[in-house]
């Protein structure tokens, strides 16, 4: 699945040169959707959350780097931190869900987990945020030159320690109408999304409730999720190239400044501002109302499962997860920083039914390659101590 994923994305973000995502073709949108599965096998270590737990061997530990080096080196071509950032954002939240749910044992005094803890530290704040303001200073150009030329580039700012030293500077002394600048570290800004509520609400005092362009934009991005020809044949009049190619970011800053040349540079909103712009105070009630059905279909991917304590001979009850949505457990969390209400409404309406269809269709996929490659050899399972009742 994984690999999969890191195809779909060398496709769409180097091979079709498309700096922020696809729109184009169906079949481009479909090798677009697969681009989450790239981070599945960062959950091989988290086993006991939907299924048998195992050990993480060496062998595994060590193929795990080489994946993670292979995502750092196209997260650097792609010119984007998220591409890098989202998989280990993954990974922490699926450890945090296991510590809540008992799953693991809070450890984070020993020697092990200090060694870690600096480690993980040093890098975060020194060589990978300077990767990070490479990244930036060099992101002019990602759109004009080859990604081989890209990465090059990327490592010669990289080693240029002044630049990097003079860009934090000017970041956090210059003004500007547009500044994402919290956080020192360029990384950890990524998760400092306090920033897009604030700048978006600043944006949204500046023009009335209700503004009929923002509600006309909301309403056509909601619909752009609908494929093509349903469109047509509801007779729905809007060129939905152009609307997915601008963030609701863009939009309400080109709508308060006048700068039509910002559209398309996909700065990052929030559904606070856009909310308020689009539908007044009522995009809390659209809110409210929305995540309660988010919630229920997110459940869906649990299972309770009743299992017999053989020295107590007691039952008691385990919770598991299904697979795909640990996958998308990240997603999950996004919906608190999500530009516009109207995310939700694009979830109910396809993103959860494609999440569950493309799951089904590469679980059985890769589960078949499995099998060739092994010559469908029967598997050896431990026989488990206790037995679950369903």
């Amino acid at each position: 699945m994984g690999f999969i994923g890191l195809a779909a994305t060398f496709y769409v973000y180097l091979y079709a040169l498309t700096a922020t995502k696809t729109v184009g073709t169906a079949t481009d949108k479909f090798i677009e959707a697969l681009v989450p599965f790239s981070y599945a096998p960062y959950f091989i270590p988290f086993t006991k959350l939907y299924g048998e737990a195992k050990p993480l061997s060496k062998r595994t530990a060590l193929l795990l780097t080489a994946y993670t080096i292979a995502i750092f080196a196209i997260s650097i071509a792609r010119n984007s931190r998220g591409t890098f950032m989202i998989g280990f954002a993954s990974l922490a939240f699926a450890y945090a869900l296991g510590l809540l749910l008992g799953y693991y044992k809070a450890r984070f005094f020993t020697l092990r987990y200090l060694f870690i803890a600096l480690t993980s530290f040093w890098l975060f704040t020194g060589p990978v945020a300077d990767i990070g303001t490479a990244m930036v200073l060099v992101r002019q150009q990602r759109n004009d030159i080859p990604y081989s030329e890209l990465v090059s580039l990327t490592l010669e700012a990289f080693h240029d320690k002044e630049s990097i030293r003079l860009y934090r500077m000017a970041e956090s002394s210059e003004k500007q109408d547009w500044d994402e600048h919290y956080l020192n570290n360029i990384f950890i800004a990524r998760f400092s999304n306090l920033k897009y509520n604030d700048t978006s609400l600043l944006l949204s005092s500046k023009i009335s409730e209700y503004d009929p362009d923002v509600f006309d934009f909301t309403i056509n991005h909601f619909l752009a999720n609908l494929p093509s020809p349903v469109l047509n044949l509801l007779g729905v009049n809007f060129d939905k190239r152009s609307v997915n190619q601008v963030s609701f970011g863009d939009y309400l800053f080109s709508k308060v400044y006048a700068k039509p040349q910002a559209l398309g540079s996909f700065f990052t909103g929030h559904f606070a501002g856009t909310g308020m712009a689009a539908f007044g105070w009522w995009y809390l009630a659209i809110l409210g109302v929305g995540i309660i059905p988010v919630y229920f279909l997110y459940d869906k991917l649990t299972i309770q499962t009743r299992a017999l304590h053989q020295p107590t001979a007691a039952f008691h009850t385990k919770l598991r997860f299904s697979f795909c949505g640990l996958l998308f457990l990240t997603p999950i969390f996004q919906f608190f920083p999500a530009e516009s209400v109207e995310k939700i409404g694009a979830f109910l309406l396809r993103g959860w039914l494609q999440m569950i269809i493309l799951y089904f269709v590469l679980y059985h996929l890769t589960y078949f390659l499995d099998k060739a490659l092994t010559g469908f050899a029967p598997s050896r399972r431990v026989k488990p101590q206790s037995q679950p009742i369903y």
